[in-house]
């Protein structure tokens, strides 16, 4: 509903089938700690991504998916999509060269 209010997604989703939302960066994975217990196991699923190395960071994303499109990524350490009102969110994890974590956000008008 808020990524709604400042973009039409049905339309974005009609025009080019694939609408990036959000990017994540991790630090290393060497410096990475386990993750805690989940705020509400009973709606959660953890995802778990095998890292090739320590030294690397893992790029994460999310894009909003026609449900006609299939989105996937080659190189993908995690490629799924899971369904989301009418469109597929699309859930990817690659590995990146070690860097500082980050997180971007997209928007289209």
């Amino acid at each position: 509903m808020l990524f709604e209010g400042i973009g039409d997604l049905d339309l974005m989703l009609r025009q080019d089938g694939v609408v990036p939302w959000i990017r994540f960066v991790s630090k290393s994975v060497s410096t990475l700690r386990d993750a805690g217990r989940p705020r509400d196991p009973e709606r959660t699923e953890e995802l778990v991504i095998q890292a090739p190395s320590d030294s690397c960071s893992i790029g994460f994303g999310i894009d909003f998916v026609a449900r006609e499109v299939r989105a996937s990524s080659a190189e993908a350490l995690l490629d799924r999509c899971v369904p989301w009102q009418s469109y597929w969110l699309h859930l990817h994890a690659i590995a990146v060269p070690e860097q500082v974590a980050t997180l971007s956000w997209f928007h289209q008008r």
